[in-house]
């Protein structure tokens, strides 16, 4: 019974791998390349069997083998990007520009014209693994979903592929335009930080209230031990280089209170650590709806994406955080799009782009914290 499950599995490892793999009962006939060979020590044609009682000549492959580690190093550098090709889907034509109307609000600008072209779009999905590293330890996966023309983050999409379009199509969709690789994964990467500090707020709480709690029994311990000195000054009416041999002790109280509630917020201190797992690219058919909205006497094109998947128009990216935003300004400098949070200074409440001035508040010199 336990010799099936074996055989199929190296049976498919090596076809990933690679290798030219037939069934033959309860036998393998293997062909292999001399590099695959050399690291399988293995012959270029060769035989595998999973009964000890076959009499051919070959290899006889048990779960104790050692070739099945080196069978597992074929899939070292599998599975970390795939593509997915999607079925043409039903694209929208009618109604979209009430459904701009009702999804977007220009809050300092105007639309001015908007068209929908049929368009093959690709989107990039990431796994990220991230470790949050303290007192405590919590491990997690967070999935980003990137539109590689709009850099949007519609990250319905996953849920949506596993419910039943994860097949996809033979068929190979040609896209004609993407942003390059570096801005993508940029803008996915700080979508992965928003979610994994979302993710964490929870945990973060918690160190806090362990933290806070740990510093005032500190404070408590060597408050007495201040208070009693103090007592032992006035009951003793101490004056001069006696007075001054217990205000010593005082200040030595201090700077230990000091070294231990540092002790603490190092002890406490968070340290997160985030590594690529891996990328699907997805490619479909999809609405591309571009925009012409002007602020003052300019213009900017701004495209969306009605994605047949979601059935709904994907909300343009915020230029500041990378936020999907459906209320958005239009800044002076570069005409930046960007959300109500990434437009006001929230030192002196000014409008500020902070796109064009990403560390400081031009106006009143304010510097910004993280988003």
């Amino acid at each position: 019974m336990e010799r099936k499950p074996l055989k199929s599995l190296v049976k498919e490892v090596l076809d990933v791998g690679g290798c030219l793999v037939e069934e033959n009962g309860d036998l393998l006939e293997v062909v292999v390349t001399p590099e695959i060979a050399g690291k399988l020590g293995l012959k270029e044609h060769e035989i595998l069997y999973f009964t000890p009682q076959e009499s051919r000549n070959g290899q006889f492959i048990s779960y104790s083998s050692d070739i099945l580690d080196s069978i597992s190093e074929l899939m070292e550098d599998k599975g970390h990007f795939c593509k997915v090709h999607l079925p043409r889907l039903y694209l929208k034509k009618e109604r979209l520009d009430q459904i701009i109307s009702q999804k977007l609000s220009l809050a300092n600008s105007v639309l001015r014209s908007s068209r929908a072209v049929e368009r093959t779009v690709s989107y990039l999905l990431l796994n990220f693994k991230y470790s949050a590293i303290s007192e405590e330890k919590k491990e997690g996966i967070i999935t980003v979903v990137v539109n590689e023309l709009t850099l949007a983050s519609p990250g319905e999409m996953m849920s949506t592929l596993l419910k039943g379009y994860y097949e996809g199509s033979r068929k190979e969709w040609r896209v004609e335009v993407r942003r390059p690789l570096e801005e993508v994964f940029s803008a996915a990467c700080k979508v992965a930080e928003h979610e994994i500090r979302r993710e964490l707020t929870d945990f973060v709480r918690r160190l806090d209230r362990r933290l806070n709690k740990d510093v005032a029994r500190i404070e408590g311990y060597y408050g007495t031990l201040k208070e009693e000195v103090e007592a032992r000054i006035q009951k003793r009416g101490l004056v001069g280089d006696d007075q001054e041999r217990e205000l010593s002790r005082i200040r030595a109280i201090d700077v230990e209170l000091k070294r231990k509630i540092k002790e603490q917020r190092d002890r406490y201190s968070l340290r997160v650590n985030v590594e690529l797992l891996n990328a699907i690219r997805v490619t479909m058919l999809a609405s591309l709806v571009i925009l012409r909205i002007r602020r003052k006497n300019r213009e900017k094109r701004l495209e969306l994406v009605w994605n047949p998947l979601l059935k709904d128009l994907e909300l343009p990216a915020c230029e500041g955080c990378f936020r999907p935003t459906g209320i958005f300004y239009l800044c002076d400098e570069e005409l930046h799009h960007i959300c109500p949070r990434c437009h006001e200074c929230p030192s002196c409440h000014k409008a500020v782009c902070r796109v064009c001035y990403p560390q400081a508040c031009p106006k009143c010199g304010g510097k910004f914290q993280e988003r």
